[in-house]
């Protein structure tokens, strides 16, 4: 296998060096996650960090609280 500057092309083909971590990748994912709610938010004019602080103290108080309704779309905040 050839080189690449100073990098062995095997090591690269076997995954032992020059890929992503796998704390980069779950980081990855989680940022991926965090801006598609945001995203949702902005579409239907909610604030998030409003839903974001919401949703998991309702899972908390009852964790029989149907996701369906804590989703930006169908989420409203209580009025306490």
């Amino acid at each position: 296998m050839g080189r690449f500057g100073s990098v062995n092309l095997a090591y690269i083909r076997d995954g032992k060096a020059g890929g992503p971590s796998s704390a980069a990748i779950a980081a990855a994912k989680t940022a991926a996650v965090l801006r598609s709610l945001v995203a949702s938010c902005d579409l239907v004019k909610v604030d998030p960090f409003a839903q974001f602080h919401d949703a998991p103290s309702r899972i908390a108080d009852d964790p029989m609280t149907p996701l369906d309704e804590l989703l930006p779309h169908r989420w409203s905040p209580v009025n306490l």
